[in-house]
């Protein structure tokens, strides 16, 4: 049996590659794998890494979207349309509400949505046609109103596009940190600021709800201001520009538009109406002949205007400086609503230091007529001053400085222009017979 494999062949023998074989990719440990390894040799993977990549993972997609969201935003704001701003554009801010609120016959509930909403420019269109229709429709209320409002259109803008808001909707705006420093200083005593210099280095207060006011400022055409008899034309004319903070003033509305210069852009053009000495001079012309200081005094104010962070202590003297000027004072009410005292108090012994002051300059002080509607003891004035005719209205309007209004530019970041907003001839003969218009159907 062994014999029959005698001369078989031997198997081939394996040759084996000197080539080494590649190796194995070793596959990537997963999360779960590394738990395996144990907590010594997977420090990265402990709590509170975990919990800070966690946290930058979801930091990052926050980011992430915030940016998105906020190039939208961006991208809506540039391509909004002018009309939907959440304020209208071309505001007009009217500081006395009775002439809108008797012209438009509004009840309380109306009263308060003009408060919040204003009137549109279409409405007061509308109702000035209507009025014109009327026979007798005017009153010397919305008379001054119109003027006014017709005044602002002979500068190249369409009624229609106005809105106008009452005082209360535009921003008030607190004093600097000045104010009150030089009030204690002063408190302690009165002379302190004689010599030493105010430090003016301290920043200006901001509004609480910037955002929102300075939309309402940015809309902002025209504020018309009763002056309350301040010389403002003399006060403008005695410098070629102002820091706009530093225009100090007993009317607070004055103050409040100057003040509110901080929220404009550099360039940025607008107009500021005085009304001198306020709207009650297209009704009464002075105080009677007969009228004596006690029967007026309740009716008779002061205000003043300066060029600094507060007016010197002199000019809060008002009582006193009536009792040592009644006669003076009383004689120059005679012809006029308000008449400038500034002539009286270089007079006022009690002044010669007071007034002299390095935080305040160029101050002047005037009288004037007012309704003192919060005084219980104050008399009508229909029943202490001359009623005006009705023939020398429009003498009040053309003839003196009754409204005038003043373009107010912003040239840097601390100081303005103020000059005086002239009528062209062919704006004056228009407004002219717009007047004559209203003034030939009044009703008294």
């Amino acid at each position: 049996m062994m014999g029959d494999y005698v001369d078989a062949k031997p198997p081939p023998i394996r040759r084996h590659s000197i080539t080494a074989p590649r190796p194995k990719r070793k596959t990537p440990i997963t999360p779960r794998k590394q738990q395996a390894l144990g907590r010594e040799e997977n420090i990265a993977n402990n709590d509170e890494a975990r919990k800070k990549a966690i946290a930058k993972t979801l930091a990052k997609a926050e980011a992430e979207r915030l940016a998105r969201e906020g190039e939208k935003r961006r991208k809506a704001i540039a391509a909004k349309d002018v009309n939907q701003s959440l304020h209208p554009k071309n505001i007009i801010y009217y500081e006395d509400e009775k002439p809108i609120t008797s012209t438009f016959e509004m009840d309380e509930s109306e009263r308060n949505k003009f408060y919040n909403e204003g009137i549109s420019g279409v409405e007061l269109e509308r109702m000035e046609e209507e009025l014109h229709i009327q026979d007798r429709g005017f009153d010397r209320g919305n008379l001054f109103l119109y003027y006014c409002i017709n005044f602002i259109c002979e500068n190249r803008i369409r009624m229609k596009d106005l809105h106008v808001y009452h005082k209360r909707y535009f921003p008030r705006f607190k004093h600097y940190n000045l104010y009150k420093t030089i009030g204690k200083a002063e408190n302690i005593n009165s002379h302190h600021y004689q010599q030493i210099k105010l430090n003016e280095n301290i920043k200006p207060p901001k509004t609480n709800n910037l955002n929102k006011s300075g939309e309402r400022i940015a809309n902002m055409h025209t504020f018309f201001v009763d002056c309350d008899g301040i010389p403002f034309e003399e006060f403008v004319s005695s410098r070629p520009n102002f820091i706009s903070q530093k225009i100090f003033s007993t009317v607070e509305l004055i103050r409040y538009f100057f003040r509110s210069v901080d929220e404009w852009m550099i360039g940025d053009v607008k107009f500021i109406g005085i009304v001198h000495p306020n709207a009650e001079g297209v009704e009464f012309s002075g105080l009677e002949n007969s009228i004596t200081l006690e029967q007026a005094r309740p009716n008779i104010c002061f205000s003043a205007i300066g060029y600094g962070y507060k007016l010197p202590q002199a000019y809060s003297s008002q009582k006193d400086f009536l009792n040592n000027f009644e006669d003076e004072i009383l004689a120059k009410l005679k012809t006029n609503m308000s008449s400038n005292c500034k002539d009286l108090m270089d007079q006022f012994n009690e002044s010669t230091n007071l007034r002299n002051t390095t935080y305040c300059e160029n101050q002047s002080i005037s009288a004037y007529i007012s309704k003192a509607n919060n005084n219980p003891n104050s008399s009508k004035l229909s029943d202490i001053c001359n009623k005006l005719n009705t023939h020398m209205i429009k003498d009040v309007f053309t003839k003196t400085n009754f409204v005038t209004l003043y373009r107010v530019k912003k040239v840097d970041s601390e100081h303005i222009t103020i000059e005086k907003e002239p009528l062209e001839a062919p704006a004056r003969k228009s407004l002219d017979k717009k007047l004559d218009a209203m003034i030939a159907r009044l009703k008294n």
